[in-house]
This record gives structure tokens, C-alpha cells and sequence, in this order.
């Protein structure tokens, strides 16, 4: 997967999990917990619209994203309509 506005790796694999998200207006927020390195506290953040992957398949059935403590969120792919 790659950022959509630089073109460079949304980060390791790792840094990836399926994750629960919300939409406030016309924006995304996803729930994040201490299985995303560095979160300590569950909190919902908001998704960069540059970090939205569209038209990407995602053959898990839910949302995913990728996250970086010091970066935040790499990239979202929204689960696949159905």
C-alpha cells in the first residue's frame, strides 16, 4: 500500500491492523488501542484525507489502517462495499 498523496510505503505490514471506524461529517475517525505501537490510552483520531486510500481493494472485510506514533495515521482503506 502507498500514501496516496507522496507515493512512498504506508509503512511495515506491521504497522497495519484492522481497526474500527467512525464518520463525523464528511470525514473519518478511527479508534485507536494499545495494539498500535505507542497508543497508551484507546482514543479516537482523526484520518487525514490525503491518508485515504481509494479504489484499493481490501479483501479483509474491515476497515484498516496503518499508524505510526510519530507520524499518526500512514494510511486508511475503508472496508470493501458489499
Amino acid at each position: 500500500m502507498r500514501q496516496p498523496d507522496t507515493n512512498m510505503g504506508c509503512c511495515s505490514i506491521a504497522d497495519c491492523r484492522p481497526v474500527q471506524y467512525r464518520t463525523i461529517g464528511d470525514r473519518y475517525e478511527i479508534f485507536l488501542d494499545d495494539r498500535f505501537p505507542g497508543v497508551l490510552e484507546p482514543k479516537w483520531v482523526p484520518v487525514p484525507t490525503q491518508r485515504i486510500l481509494d479504489h484499493t481493494p481490501n479483501p479483509t472485510g474491515s476497515a484498516v489502517a496503518c499508524w505510526e506514533p510519530h507520524f499518526g495515521v500512514r494510511c486508511f482503506v475503508r472496508p470493501t462495499d458489499s
